[in-house]
């Protein structure tokens, strides 16, 4: 649960390069779950180990549900029934929004903002609800199971245009300058113009750190990356089905694996060593201590 929880915090930061995080929560009086297996709090707990990002959280729920006192200081509380949400909200959590009949899906997602994430916690058998996800005008972005849940990150899909796509190679570097010359200020993009950065069947041509580097340019949150590292795949282009259902999607960071899967590389804590018990042990010191 931490981990896929982690992951979608992750991808909601790549996807928008802010510094603000607005989230939300709501947790109806038939969601049995206490204050520290909220997704809010793991998410906050997933933002705060990225630097510089501040987080406040509104959960949506009935105002004797959690004592004021016990909540983390950028925590605050609206009643659902009663009150509105800023309109910029990033990302909203919640549970079940796919199985209750989809009144709280419909009255959430007014409160996304432009390109916005829904993260819902489902029960682990459910089955077959993507096909529900086009009328609401989402992209299931993530899906992840445990023993007892389906964590499921949806995006708000974006309207995207006008796409320009640059191939970029380790052997020459003629593409560079028609790159720099999409990025001018002189050429003018829209909001829903892309530029499609592709990396062909090459592990090592260093696409996903100058991605990264582009974001933080001017004009960068017009650029979108695409890793394809699967030797099978059909040449990348625009008019590809296959392509086109992907680049939908509109995220940042694409990475094309074996058997059509797509995903990106994350950053994921280590778990914690844990204390073996051994008859007997080596020691062997290597450094040469000298005290004066």
């Amino acid at each position: 649960m931490n981990e896929a929880i982690r992951l979608s915090a992750q991808l909601v930061l790549e996807d928008h390069q802010i510094i603000k995080v607005q989230a939300a929560e709501l947790v109806e009086d038939v969601d049995d779950v206490e204050l520290e297996y909220l997704s809010s709090s793991l998410l906050l707990e997933a933002f705060r180990d990225i630097p510089l990002i501040q987080v406040n959280v509104t959960l949506l729920t009935s105002s004797n549900r959690f004592k004021p006192e016990d909540l983390p200081q950028n925590f605050s509380i609206k009643n659902f029934e009663k009150s509105s949400l800023d309109d910029k909200t990033l990302i909203i959590a919640g549970f079940n929004l796919l199985t209750k009949q989809h009144t709280s899906l419909q009255r959430l997602l007014p409160f996304l903002g432009k390109g916005g994430y829904l993260l819902t916690r489902e029960k682990c058998d459910l089955t077959d609800y993507k096909k529900h996800m086009e009328q609401y005008e989402l992209n299931v972005i993530l899906e992840k199971r445990t023993d007892k849940e389906l964590i499921v990150l949806l995006k708000k899909k974006v309207s995207i245009r006008e796409r320009t796509v640059v191939y970029i190679s380790n052997d020459n570097f003629n593409w560079l300058e028609n790159l720099k010359s999409l990025l001018s200020a002189e050429n003018k993009l829209n909001k829903n113009s892309r530029i499609i950065i592709v990396g062909e069947k090459n592990f090592e041509c260093g696409l996903l750190g100058f991605i990264n580097c582009l974001r933080k340019e001017p004009c960068g949150e017009f650029v979108r990356g695409v890793l394809l590292q699967d030797e099978q795949a059909p040449k990348f282009s625009l008019q590809d089905p296959f392509y086109q259902e992907q680049l939908q999607k509109d995220m940042t960071i694409n990475v094309l694996r074996s058997n059509k899967t797509w995903g990106s590389y994350r950053h994921l804590k280590l778990p914690r060593p844990e204390a073996i018990s051994v008859p007997t042990a080596h020691v062997c010191q290597r450094v040469n201590t000298n005290f004066f």
